[in-house]
This record gives structure tokens, sequence and C-alpha cells, in this order.
């Protein structure tokens, strides 16, 4: 870009090569693209932790292209709990496509 130009703010970080090539290094914020859905991973991480007996909760996307999958992490407050629950659970505010898969 030179100087005046305007630029959109996509949230992607890069980085300009000495040869003037762009790099992709990542994401600014927690945006992921999976199978086709953009998605926030701090909402499906906030769906979690508001289970009664979920602790803590982090969500990651394991994979790229069409072998991307959500995977879920709890820590249980007490026992452990019932993976099957959480995601009925989840889906009672999440479309299926943000339910983590494991």
């Amino acid at each position: 870009y030179g100087a005046g130009e305007r630029l959109y703010r996509t949230g992607d970080l890069v980085r300009r090569l000495a040869d003037g090539t762009l790099e992709y290094r990542g994401r600014a914020d927690g945006q992921v693209k999976v199978r086709g859905h953009r998605m926030e991973l701090g909402e499906i991480e906030s769906a979690l932790a508001r289970h009664p007996r979920v602790l803590a909760a982090a969500v990651a996307v394991h994979g790229t292209g069409v072998d991307a999958v959500l995977a879920g992490y709890v820590t249980w407050r007490d026992e452990e709990g019932d993976v099957r629950e959480l995601g009925d659970f989840l889906r009672q505010d999440l479309p299926e496509y943000m339910v983590p898969a494991v």
C-alpha cells in the first residue's frame, strides 16, 4: 500500500518480507473459520463456562481445511462430568457447527 491509500482492517496479522511479499502470521482476535463457518472461540468458551459443573473452559481448532474440528477442554468443578450432557447444554444456545466435536 502507498501513502494516503485506504486499508481494510481484516484482523489478520501479516509481516512484510524483504522481497516485499506478505507472510500470514495468524489472527489478532479469536475468530476462526471451520468448515465454512466463521466463529469466535471466546463465544464457545463462554457457553461452556456457563454450565454449572464447569470450572474453566478452552476451545481450540485441530487440523486444517476439511479436517478442521473444534475441540473443547473443560475442568470440572467436582467429579468428571458427562460430555454428552455438556453437548446438549451447548446446543441450547449455539448452532450445531459451533459445538465442539471432542
